[in-house]
């Protein structure tokens, strides 16, 4: 049969209060289901590792590959991710949502891009979100450094270990040990002690060569827009849906009257 739109209209105008009482029901279900998921928001920062070719000849792409992968697993070690928690606490001076790593890293998100990495952070707090971020790209540029410095110093003793002509033999007095024999013969040199640092050197870089420029392009701002469960956008459907619903049940229950 047709729709009368005119009764329509007409049944809602008279029962506006019904229909107004089913948008509040909503409006009151959306606060609720706002409730129990709070908004989710977003911060991120962008830092930029390019390859410096004048410290270095041109590497093939598996290559530079590798020397990304290798700053990756930096910015995601468990050590990288408790420094960034302790730095992201000074900021906020307070407590952080973030317990430990393993909160800190179910919320983080890295991603490679031509030229750097995108590090985010998600989070129920906006503010949180923000220092959390910027710490850990702090952190990540302080050690991302110290790797570069100690892969510096491991150069170093290398090319004094070379300087001075110095290999590994048999030794022998006994055979299944090595040791060090140096053609130069430089008394301010000890092999042995060269070779314990330049270990303890190369440990310290973490694998990552001294071959990138690295910075921070822009710290992050505090989020003002969640990038899910707006409690506002949630809020007003439900009212909206109530609104709707309220309309077609004071029309059905006229109709069948």
């Amino acid at each position: 049969r047709d729709i009368d739109v005119t009764a329509m209209l007409h049944s809602a105008i008279t029962s506006w209060y019904l229909i107004l009482l089913a948008g509040l029901v909503g409006a009151v279900v959306g606060w609720l289901i706002a409730f129990a998921r709070p908004p989710l928001y977003q911060a991120s920062v962008f830092i930029e590792y390019a390859v410096d070719y004048s410290r270095t000849a041109h590497m093939d792409n598996i290559t530079v590959h590798q020397a990304y992968e290798r700053v990756r697993r930096m910015l995601l070690a468990d050590e990288t991710l408790k420094a960034t928690l302790d730095a992201a606490q000074e900021r906020v001076g307070g407590e952080l949502r973030f317990a430990n790593a393993a909160a800190l890293r179910s919320q983080i998100q890295l991603s490679r891009y031509p030229g750097g990495f995108e590090l985010i952070v998600y989070g129920q707090d906006p503010e949180q979100s923000a220092a959390a971020v910027n710490a850990w790209a702090e952190i990540a540029l302080d050690e991302t450094e110290k790797a570069i410095g100690h892969a510096i110093r491991a150069a170093e003793l290398q090319s004094k270990i070379y300087k001075a002509g110095c290999k590994l033999t048999p030794d022998p007095g006994n055979l299944e040990m090595v040791a060090w024999l140096c053609v130069s013969g430089r008394p301010d040199i000890d092999p042995d002690e060269l070779a314990d640092d330049l270990l303890r050197e190369v440990q310290q870089t973490r694998g990552i060569l001294p071959i990138f420029t690295f910075s921070l392009l822009q710290e992050a701002q505090v989020p003002t827009d969640p990038i899910a469960w707006s409690r506002g956008s949630i809020v007003l459907a439900c009212a909206m849906a109530g609104l709707l619903l309220g309309f077609i049940g004071v029309n059905l229950f006229k109709s069948e009257k």
